[in-house]
């Protein structure tokens, strides 16, 4: 019984760090967005919700951005937190992803437009020393709904790893 109440606490207080994390990162990035749709820059800040299934599972949400390398390719990266769970209980989990992400419909001709994304992932939670993983998913992004554009990702990168993605919108480009 003890034991459950021990658990229960570290969950509370682990989802509490994490909407105190969303909240702070959310503040930070917003106003770069605005910023960023005003300036007609061509970064492209994101957000994001990712799970990550493996020995030690973990739920995140996460900020980052993309920027042009050439038509097809995009180099970005992501910073994401959340809670983690597996024999331990709950605990803290972080990652840091850097990537390249090549689309195959650079221009946005169709309504949904597939790509993929290959890079590095460096995994840290509380219980564990970190450690690098390969990154490899294939995703694909919506239509273009006002300044926003949704992404599906599916592939691996520390574990089996699916995300949903809110994407600045870009007028000419994906």
């Amino acid at each position: 019984m003890r034991a459950g109440i021990q658990r229960a606490a570290a969950l509370a207080r682990a989802a509490i760090t994490v909407v105190r994390a969303s909240v702070f990162l959310t503040a930070c990035v917003w106003p770069r967005l605005a910023w960023s749709q005003q300036a007609g820059s061509e970064v492209q800040p994101e957000l994001r919700a990712d799970l990550v299934a493996a020995r030690s599972s973990a739920v995140q949400l996460g900020v980052g951005a993309v920027a042009p390398t050439g038509e097809y390719l995009r180099l970005g990266g992501d910073l994401a937190a959340g809670v983690a769970g597996g024999t331990g209980g709950p605990f803290f989990s972080s990652r840091v992803d850097l990537y390249g992400r090549f689309h195959l419909d650079p221009r946005g001709e169709s309504r949904w437009a597939p790509y993929l994304v290959a890079g590095g992932s460096f995994r840290a939670d509380e219980r564990a020393r970190g450690r690098l993983y390969a990154l490899a998913m294939a995703g694909v992004e919506g239509p273009v709904s006002h300044p926003v554009v949704p992404a599906f990702e599916l592939g691996l990168g520390g574990g089996v790893r699916a995300g949903i993605v809110l994407r600045r919108g870009l007028a000419n480009r994906r």
